[in-house]
């Protein structure tokens, strides 16, 4: 039985203790709990501060931007946080991402082919982790720029391909397989893949990587001060009302409205800014609040489920094949589903007590557990660095 829920969480590299790995998982633990309500039809896409009623829909969108962008900070914990890894570390820092994408791109297919009703985040996952190596030796400054040069084009380059548009259920193999809008022109499997994942899908490569970076950005910074949690806090929140104040701005000609959404899968600079700053935010808040031991001990559940994000989500998608109907398409797509409150409810009852359970044995889920063991092996082939720092002991956690 563990006694303090937060003694397991290790000191990592540059200084981050516990209680700031413990927020991170948390956060983690908030991002796969509101993607999982979102795949269940839970709430509306439109949010209105006003109307209560409307606020279940923040999950949609919102908390698949808050995992891409934990998974870039995840991302300097293995490259060296918060000053990146150089020479031989950095080399066996390359191959472990490498081959977690390579991971994750095949457990991403093989959940589309199996359910093609919602759309996986994973294979973009991957792609993503495979766009980030350059990015990987980079400072924080220079992080936080590639990431608003992305934010600025990312939204242009996926409007000029032919077949943007929001499609329920694209960004996967499995619709790849079945047909991608192509102007009439036949394209082979794999070009097809490759239009969804990086353009045309729910999780567009070319805009999503914004989030990745701003994410990595985050992670080179002293999260283990309170000025730097509250700065990053101030400007996720102050990025977050430009970008939906841009996406609400009325009368825009076609075809500004449409790259100045911020509409949840819009892929436009309102979404990019707006959500994508209050992930910044999110984290932020509660790099703040998990200083304090009660609210540590408190949300010691969610930091569980937060350490094994990658089982859960398999677990979940493999649920839908419950479902007495075909699974949502799309996030807040109620339209032939046999979804109901009660089944998501169950659901995040279901990945709590589970990731409760594991975590009083284990520090990790089975398929972390897997991942980060054949990634060590692939990077056993790279060159050993002499003196194994505090960053290389902890992304043997760390998806």
């Amino acid at each position: 039985m563990i006694t303090n829920p937060t003694r397991r969480l290790p000191t990592t590299a540059g200084g981050v203790t516990g209680p700031r790995l413990g927020a991170i998982d948390v956060a983690r633990g908030l991002a796969v709990i509101g993607m999982i309500l979102a795949h269940l039809a839970f709430g509306g896409t439109d949010v209105s501060l006003s109307d209560p009623g409307t606020w279940p829909g923040l999950v949609n969108g919102r908390s698949s931007i808050l995992f891409m962008t934990l998974a870039g900070l995840s991302l300097t914990f293995i490259a060296g946080r918060p000053r990146p890894h150089a020479g031989e570390r950095l080399v066996r820092a390359r191959v472990r991402v490498f081959t977690r994408a390579a991971l994750l791109l095949g457990i991403g297919a093989a959940l589309d082919l199996l359910n093609g009703g919602a759309a996986v985040i994973l294979a973009v996952y991957g792609v993503l982790f495979l766009l980030a190596m350059p990015f990987l030796r980079l400072s924080a400054r220079w992080l936080f720029v590639s990431a608003g040069i992305v934010a600025v084009a990312g939204p242009v380059l996926a409007n000029l391909v032919p077949g943007r548009g929001g499609k329920p259920g694209s960004g996967s193999l499995a619709t790849a397989v079945k047909d991608v809008p192509t102007d009439g022109v036949d394209l082979p499997i794999a070009a097809r893949f490759a239009l969804e994942v990086l353009f045309t899908g729910t999780y567009p490569a070319v805009v999503w990587l914004a989030f990745l970076l701003a994410g990595m950005g985050v992670g080179r910074l002293a999260l283990e001060s309170r000025r730097t949690a509250a700065l990053v806090l101030a400007v996720g929140a102050t990025i977050s009302t430009i970008g939906y104040g841009l996406g609400h701005l009325p009368g825009l000609p076609d075809p500004l409205d449409r790259l100045a959404t911020s509409a949840p899968h819009g892929g436009g600079w309102g979404e990019v800014l707006g959500s994508g700053g209050l992930a910044i935010a999110v984290i932020g808040l509660l790099l703040l609040l998990c200083r304090n031991r009660g609210v540590r001990t408190a949300t010691w559940p969610l930091a569980a489920l937060g350490s094994m994000t990658l089982t859960v989500y398999v677990l979940h998608i493999a649920s839908f094949l419950l479902l007495p109907q075909e699974a949502p398409q799309q996030e807040g797509d109620l339209a032939g589903t046999g979804a109901s409150p009660w089944f998501a409810a169950a659901s995040v009852v279901a990945a709590l007590a589970i990731a409760v359970v594991w975590r009083t044995f284990r520090s990790s889920g089975p398929l972390e557990g897997v991942v980060t063991w054949i990634s060590n092996r692939a990077a056993d082939t790279a060159p050993e660095p002499k003196h194994p720092t505090p960053g290389d002991v902890a992304c043997k956690k760390l998806l």
